[in-house]
């Protein structure tokens, strides 16, 4: 016999709507906008350690790593930003500066990568903000300690697409911050439910 729940378990327990993205040194630091995005997803990761017996079940179970990756698309090309996502070492980048290959030395937004760098790790914010009952809530996911976990990636579409916005794809791994207390290493997660 089929059966359906008809209501939440418990009130006012659903997430709603998409983020906002933020970048920092660190999580006590001061956060900067990465401006508009889209498609954000996020997975926190679990790989398992255990102890076998070879004449037995297995005595202990574990947590070896814990990690959370989130995905993103950009729509805005802005190197500075870029930049210090990236680690702040990785890559030449300037807002606004005389282009080298466009003709006739105009001003473009410029950045340039390659070398191989330590990356350093940044602390991403994630905000979501809606109205529920005429009043203002927040859901905010804070990963204390992630890196780039890859390069750019981005299909071009066509000038004349009825949406023409080139997206720039990115993901990013976070890892424990081993000097914060055990049970609040990895991320920080607090939302004001909406109904």
């Amino acid at each position: 016999m089929a059966f359906q729940n008809t209501a939440m378990s418990v009130a006012n327990t659903q997430l709603i709507g998409g983020f906002q993205l933020f970048y920092a040194t660190t999580a006590g630091g001061s956060w900067t906008n990465l401006g508009l995005g889209r498609g954000f997803t996020f997975t926190e990761e679990i790989t398992k350690y255990n102890s076998q017996a070879n004449n037995g079940p297995d005595p202990l179970e574990g947590v070896a790593k814990q990690e959370a990756v989130a995905t993103f698309e950009l729509i805005e090309w802005y190197p500075p930003s870029w930049d210090a996502m990236r680690g702040g070492l990785l890559d030449i980048e300037n807002a606004s500066s005389v282009s080298t290959y466009i003709s006739g030395t105009p001003t473009a937004n410029v950045f340039s990568t390659g070398g191989l760098q330590e990356l350093a790790a940044k602390a991403y914010k994630f905000v979501n903000t809606k109205k529920v009952s005429a009043s203002t809530v927040q859901t905010i996911i804070v990963l204390y300690k992630a890196y780039i976990d890859s390069g750019l990636a981005f299909t071009s579409v066509s000038d004349n697409a009825e949406d023409p916005i080139t997206i720039i794809s990115h993901t990013i791994r976070a890892k424990c911050d081993t000097g914060r207390a055990a049970g609040d290493q990895l991320l920080h997660f607090e939302t004001q439910m909406g109904a």
